[in-house]
């Protein structure tokens, strides 16, 4: 996407122009310039300060404290652990908050597997949206994602506050009796996103995107219905 497209792009929705964004994925590596510079300065200076070679220490300031060396090491250490992380473009909607990612952006926003997991429902997705792909105008069609999240409901319920084992262990039943009325028998909950068949772009409404691309929320084949009759 050049960038004049990216400041006249509409939301799908309607909405509003989407502004342009580049973004962080903490939690993808990658090898980056500022990274690799940090690394590299902050593993000279420790080399320096553990093996100490004659040839370098006699020529360092002798009225500056260790603890300074020490400092610059964690800094650039922070530095090169921060920047070496995989960043990606995306459009978000003013309004509505919706945003708007391509192809390039969604292998770097997800996990492999959900990834591929997302493109596949793509692809088998015979249902047209109402919403027109930002990109090339073409109508999107609607991916339906079940996905199973009960680990980070296992987690959230792992971080209450202390209490009478009787109150939490009610508190637990009535979240899970409330979990199977609102997502179903099988534990699994269920969302609608918008992709593009013909530039690969996918609108996630607001929240969506965190919630799928968390990893946790592994998405799983949804139960057919000769299994829910229990054949």
């Amino acid at each position: 996407m050049d960038s004049e497209l990216r400041r006249t792009m509409w939301c799908p929705k309607r909405c509003d122009l989407l502004s342009f964004e580049t973004r962080r994925n903490v939690k993808k590596p990658a090898v980056t310039p500022v990274g690799t510079f940090g690394y590299v300065v902050a593993l000279s200076m420790l080399y320096v300060i553990v093996i100490q070679p004659p040839n370098i220490v006699d020529k360092l300031p002798s009225s500056i404290p260790m603890e300074f060396y020490w400092i610059i090491i964690m800094l650039f250490g922070v530095l090169g652990v921060k920047m070496s992380t995989a960043t990606f473009e995306l459009h978000v909607c003013p309004t509505c908050k919706g945003v708007l990612l391509d192809s390039n952006a969604i292998e770097q926003k997800f996990l492999d597997k959900t990834r591929i997991g997302i493109i596949k429902l793509l692809n088998e997705s015979t249902e047209q949206s109402e919403l027109q792909c930002s990109s090339c105008t073409d109508y999107m069609h609607v991916i339906k994602i079940t996905y199973d999240d009960h680990t980070e409901r296992v987690r959230n319920t792992g971080t209450r506050g202390t209490g009478s084992h009787r109150n939490i262990l009610l508190d637990i039943v009535l979240e899970e009796v409330a979990d199977v009325v609102e997502k179903g028998l099988f534990g699994y909950s269920k969302m609608k996103i918008e992709g593009c068949k013909q530039c690969s772009s996918f609108w996630f409404d607001k929240g969506e995107m965190r919630v799928i691309s968390r990893p946790e929320s592994q998405l799983v084949d949804e139960p057919s219905s000769s299994e829910d009759s229990g054949k």
